[in-house]
């Protein structure tokens, strides 16, 4: 397939509403929104079959991949995009799901698995008062999470020390940050588009789940970006993801130079902290399965395992 034709939000309405429905294999569960702004942009294209409807999000040198399939027996995909296409597909238990089959029978590429974590918040109130309860001087942290789980760094490095909101933890490093002073509206350089610059240099761009660069300005003003950032440079960033009573910590990354002085800790706590303000029930986090350290440091705060994973699947030109 090429590109297919391009569409708009009414197109994106009625894929969203294919994917809810039941007997239908699909890795898009995400709202609608998520998919408006490459919409408006010009950057989402359909193609249908008798194997399903599949489509493709232009995001900047690739193409990420969301379908509904009804037919696994139909026609194979077939890219003729001239750029590698990820679609990463997330299931429960330990068998890859029969979509999953398809696809590499279409020449895609099984690059990476990821498994998923989640800590309660209603668990991680419950550490906070037994760890206060046990410590008459407990570790001052921000807000409610004292005492309680502090994620690991962008390194998965454990941070022993826990730091208040306004505490400098480096000659060079600043406060967390968050909402409308992340944008436009400060003196300070664009944090969002150094946000973005952060990410991209941190992560693989095809496997790393890093934001579209429109998607930072509006996180901003939701209070879902936070940055950490001394004397007018970002030294990390945080991007969480909210549906319903859950959030989501889509990326976290730090400068080298910053690292392993608890700006990582910062943020996650922060994240944590918003989590409680706005009433979440749930916090999740993807890691990468052979990421032994980092899964080893979730768990040992609190995270566990709740049986989702996920595969990425790329197919290259």
């Amino acid at each position: 397939m090429t590109q297919g034709a391009r569409i708009g939000r009414a197109d994106v309405d009625r894929f969203c509403e294919s994917a809810l429905a039941g007997g239908t294999h699909t890795n898009y569960f995400r709202g609608a929104e998520a998919l408006y702004g490459y919409a408006g942009r010009g950057c989402l294209y359909t193609t249908k079959s008798e194997t399903g409807e599949f489509i493709l999000a232009d995001a900047g040198g690739f193409y990420r991949l969301y379908y509904t399939l009804h037919n696994l027996s139909g026609p194979p995909f077939i890219d003729e995009t001239g750029a590698p296409v990820v679609a990463e597909i997330a299931y429960r238990g330990n068998n890859l799901p029969p979509e999953a089959g398809y696809f590499i029978s279409c020449g895609f590429q099984n690059s990476l698995a990821r498994v998923r974590l989640q800590l309660r918040v209603s668990d991680l109130l419950s550490m906070s008062l037994q760890t206060a309860g046990n410590n008459p001087n407990p570790p001052h942290s921000q807000g409610s999470s004292e005492g309680g789980a502090n994620p690991q760094s962008s390194q998965g490095e454990r941070e022993e020390t826990e730091y208040p909101q306004d505490t400098k933890i480096a000659p060079e490093a600043g406060t967390v940050s968050t909402g409308k002073n992340l944008g436009t509206q400060t003196t300070q350089p664009d944090l969002a588009d150094q946000a973005f610059h952060l990410f991209s240099s941190a992560f693989d761009k095809l496997t790393g789940c890093i934001p579209d660069m429109t998607e930072l300005p509006e996180a901003s003003e939701e209070g879902r970006l936070f940055t950490v950032s001394g004397n007018g440079t970002l030294d990390g960033a945080l991007l969480c993801e909210d549906t319903g009573a859950s959030s989501l910590l889509r990326i976290v990354a730090v400068k080298p130079e910053m690292r392993s002085r608890g700006v990582g800790s910062q943020l996650v706590s922060a994240w944590v902290s918003r989590c409680m303000a706005t009433g979440k029930r749930v916090m999740s986090i993807w890691v990468a399965e052979d990421n032994h350290s980092a899964l080893r440091l979730y768990e040992n705060y609190g995270f566990n395992r709740d049986g989702m994973r996920s595969a990425v699947l790329i197919k290259y030109p």
